[in-house]
């Protein structure tokens, strides 16, 4: 397949990619535990990362100029003084990963170090969150994007996030995704590069991980044989007074 609508959308993601990375990083240095920026085909979203206002967002910037000179009214605005209905789970544990992502040089540190007891342990680099990518007259969306680095490059990790364990078309929804990656595989690499600001070597195939909440009980998972099955990664989460505690279950695959 070669869609020329989507090899445009994905080139105009990128250069608003570049805006963020370029024009936006003295916000990003100051405030990035509290802000992420989001790019888009035609500009870019500010979205927040508070607890009690977990993606709160105004999208369809097109200009930084404004944001660097207001960005404080621009934040309270859109991103305190709104709705205050309770979060779904799901966006509170998006905010809570990418906000300590932001504070630790883009590490997913909690799944980082949740992996280390496993026998693949990864190093996890967020790239960025909810990307929308037209497929014929469809539109898919990709959760979270991150990388996992080697020593042979870095793999593409395409992410799901759940903050129920409905599994309804789950694994196909993450295998589309990263289906996706992998045949526009040279646009995603530069995606990803502009965004981290280093060069970006995609080596093998992409990774499919969901997470999704810790199953009642002391047993084992009944559902992790379905997702090793559909070559998918498991990830559960307990919430807990302050953060999340994670499980990083089998991969479905020898990890380098």
């Amino acid at each position: 397949m070669n869609d020329e609508k989507l090899i445009e959308h994905l080139g105009n993601v990128i250069s608003w990619a570049n805006v963020i990375r370029e024009e936006l990083e003295p916000i990003m240095d100051a405030h990035g535990s509290k802000v992420h920026f989001r790019p888009a085909a035609k500009g870019f979203s500010m979205v927040g990362l508070l607890p009690d206002r977990p993606q709160r967002a105004k999208a369809g910037y097109t200009k930084a100029d404004g944001l660097l000179a207001n960005f404080d009214e621009e934040f309270r605005t859109h991103c305190i003084d709104v709705d205050a209905t309770k979060p779904s789970i799901e966006k509170q544990l998006k905010a809570f990963l990418i906000a300590e992502a932001h504070q630790n040089e883009g590490q997913l540190k909690s799944l980082n170090h949740a992996s280390k007891p496993t026998q693949t342990p990864v190093s996890l680099t967020f790239v960025t969150d909810e990307l929308v990518i037209p497929v014929g007259r469809h539109r898919v969306v990709c959760d979270m994007l991150a990388v996992r680095s080697t020593k042979d490059g870095d793999v593409p990790v395409v992410i799901e996030v759940k903050g129920s364990r409905g599994k309804a078309g789950l694994i196909d929804h993450v295998t589309m995704n990263a289906a996706l990656v992998d045949e526009y595989s040279e646009l995603f690499a530069k995606l990803f590069a502009t965004l981290l600001g280093r060069e970006v070597n995609f080596v093998g195939p992409s990774e499919k991980w969901v997470i999704w909440p810790s199953a009642t009980g002391t047993g084992p998972d009944l559902n992790e044989g379905d997702f090793l099955r559909g070559g998918v990664r498991m990830v559960t989460f307990t919430t807990l007074m302050r953060g999340y505690l994670f499980k990083i279950h089998k991969a479905p695959q020898p990890v380098s």
